[in-house]
């Protein structure tokens, strides 16, 4: 879905973790037009942002950096920088297939299964 007024993109689907206790949850994802390669995902369970993913964004000290946030049970959290997400050169355009494979990525640390044909290419 693009939002015509913000001019950013956003996406989401429900998802199951292997914890069979755990309620549904959504993965997340957006990026702002003017910046594609600059990525977002989130897992959030009952309102709560479990993990988030933050490509090629700022975080104190880092600029430009991919890292993660995990959530806390103390409601703050923590970020450090991932190993196992694919690399998006900084730039006004993202390859084919960059975001389905960052948000894959990220949906197999939150251990949760993606339902089958879930995934849409933007733009369409």
């Amino acid at each position: 879905m693009v939002d015509q007024e913000t001019a950013d993109t956003r996406g989401g689907v429900e998802v199951r973790t292997v914890l069979e206790e755990c309620p549904v949850g959504r993965l997340l994802i957006y990026w702002v037009d003017p910046r594609p390669d600059r990525i977002h995902v989130s897992y959030v369970v009952d309102n709560v942002p479990v993990r988030r993913l933050d490509v090629n964004d700022s975080h104190k000290d880092w600029i430009d950096v991919t890292h993660k946030h995990r959530y806390l049970p103390n409601g703050t959290s923590d970020a450090y920088l991932p190993d196992d997400i694919p690399r998006v050169p900084l730039g006004p355009t993202v390859p084919p297939g960059t975001y389905r494979a960052v948000f894959e990525a990220f949906a197999a640390e939150c251990c949760v299964a993606l339902p089958e044909g879930y995934w849409t290419d933007p733009g369409r």
